[in-house]
């Protein structure tokens, strides 16, 4: 969402689609520590990115905390000690806010998919910027009740989820709209 929002209608992309975005993350952050469920999605979460980070050790420990990192318990411990670092921000804070998508929302200028569920125990619905997706003729915002974070299981034995076919039903219609032409016009544009 930040990508088609910080290129506008300059985005090489016929349209895309967003699964369970965290839209703000200074609201997203203060609320994965609310309840028990949240704080062990934000721990586990935390472990992914230290196993992302160990991948690429000898080129993050050159250039971030490795100490501060292989430490970190949370999302914010791992941004404060990799991501600001990398990115040179002053504060974690600073990060989140610079980096937010919904702050780009309006500039979106090719169709957008945007999938959240309102129970999402780390994407709050509370961070989903509603009316700058209404005032957007492009986006297509569709939220549920139930899903969990990207979750939407479907059936007893839940094999599939369906917001997958969701998004295929979507780009496959993108593939055969005028979107399709735009795009390369965009991209002999940008090489002309």
């Amino acid at each position: 969402v930040k990508y088609l929002g910080e290129n506008g209608v300059n985005t090489p992309l016929v349209g895309a689609a967003a699964i369970c975005s965290p839209w703000d993350l200074l609201i997203c952050d203060r609320f994965i520590n609310r309840r028990l469920v949240q704080k062990c999605y934000d721990r586990v979460i935390a472990i992914g990115l230290r196993g992302f980070a160990q991948l690429h050790q000898s080129t993050v420990a050159r250039l971030a905390d490795w100490e501060g990192i292989t430490k970190s318990r949370s999302i914010r411990d791992f941004d404060n000690h990799a991501t600001r670092v990398l990115g040179k921000f002053e504060t974690v804070d600073a990060y989140y806010r610079h980096s937010s998508s919904a702050n780009f929302v309006r500039n979106v200028s090719v169709p957008l998919l945007c999938i959240s569920t309102l129970d999402d125990p780390v994407c709050t619905r509370e961070a989903i910027p509603w009316d700058e997706c209404r005032a957007n003729e492009k986006i297509i915002l569709a939220t549920t009740r139930h899903g969990g974070h990207l979750a939407f299981y479907e059936g007893i034995t839940a094999k599939s989820l369906w917001w997958v076919r969701a998004v295929n039903v979507f780009l496959d219609a993108l593939n055969t709209s005028p979107y399709v032409n735009r795009s390369t016009k965009v991209r002999n544009f940008q090489s002309a």
